[in-house]
């Protein structure tokens, strides 16, 4: 069951009323005359008429538990959550003209597709202490420029951010184990360094049409990853890469180069398929596998099975295992 906030009835009963939008205190509104007095925040010294804790109520659509926010229908521009909110709903701001909201570290949920499709969201501040950002929560916000992760997100969720044509820069903290599938892909991202990641999903950041710089420590790094990335020229891998998947870098025709770790032991097909000119170095334990990998049987009777193109410039060191 969900309820609006009907200040207004509040103010005439005398009861007690929320909470102080800039500093979570729990307030009272004034027992004498409501209507004059208002109410005052014996914290930060902020005070509220009537009239702002009436568009508060129409602006703020919450649960049963005054605690998850529904959605938000107000006209403003810049957004601070409240305090005593723990939870952001589905699609809670997805018709918003909010351009920048700040989340409190109140907040320990933010369900998926949240803001989707906010088409003046322009900044968002993440709560300190969110461990997730689920499916789709951003996806489609074209207006979004920046992002910064907070270090206790462990996992960023299928299309999280797709679509964000805008978001040029993200950081991205250590302790981040698993970026699924399509998170970025179709972002404005210049440059992407990653450390520590365990997995990047299929497509996470492909078809980013400005991505040019990759530092990447990750496990494994799933298929069609960052495949259409053409203005990519520069990809450093770390030592830890494990597997690099089928398509993973498929078509990115501005890479010239490309340094194997001696700790990758799996490439999928067409890993660089589409990149003519690319020179690769790779450990000397992959020489067999890479001259083999044609004569797969082929699942699929049409589908080609190579890594390289035949133009490409393949060296090998010695290395690994």
């Amino acid at each position: 069951m969900m309820k609006t906030l009907d200040i207004a009835t509040a103010f005439v009963k005398g009861e007690g009323v929320r909470w102080c939008p800039k500093c979570g205190t729990e307030l009272e509104l004034s027992q004498k005359d409501p209507w004059h007095n208002g109410v005052f925040c014996p914290i930060c010294g902020s005070s509220y008429s009537w009239q702002h804790w009436a568009h508060f109520g129409e602006a703020w659509l919450w649960d049963e538990n005054n605690t998850g926010l529904v959605s938000f229908r107000g006209d403003d521009e810049e957004v601070d959550i409240p305090y005593h909110c723990t939870k952001i709903c589905s699609f809670a701001f997805s018709v918003s003209d909010a351009t920048a909201v700040r989340i409190p570290d109140s907040v320990k949920i933010i369900e998926p597709h949240a803001f989707a499709n906010a088409s003046k969201l322009k900044h968002v501040t993440l709560p300190q202490g969110l461990e997730r950002i689920e499916a789709g929560t951003f996806m489609g916000c074209d207006k979004l420029k920046h992002i910064t992760i907070p270090k206790t997100v462990k996992y960023i969720g299928k299309d999280a951010f797709s679509g964000c044509s805008s978001l040029q820069s993200v950081y991205f903290p250590d302790g981040l184990a698993v970026i699924d599938a399509g998170a970025f892909s179709g972002t404005g991202l210049v440059e992407l360094k990653l450390s520590g990641v365990a997995l990047l999903g299929e497509r996470a950041f492909a078809q980013c049409p400005y991505l040019h710089n990759i530092s990447l420590k990750a496990k494994h790094i799933g298929n069609a990853c960052f495949a259409e990335c053409r203005a990519l020229h520069s990809v450093k891998l770390s030592e830890g890469v494990l597997t690099i998947g089928k398509k993973a870098f498929h078509r990115c025709t501005s890479l010239s180069g490309i340094h194997v770790p001696a700790s990758v032991y799996e490439f999928g097909n067409q890993a660089f398929a589409g990149i003519p000119k690319i020179e690769a170095q790779l450990p000397k334990q992959l020489e067999e596998f890479v001259k083999n990998y044609r004569f797969y049987r082929a699942i699929i009777e049409d589908e080609k099975y190579y890594i390289f193109e035949e133009s490409a410039k393949l060296r090998y060191y010695e290395g690994g295992v």
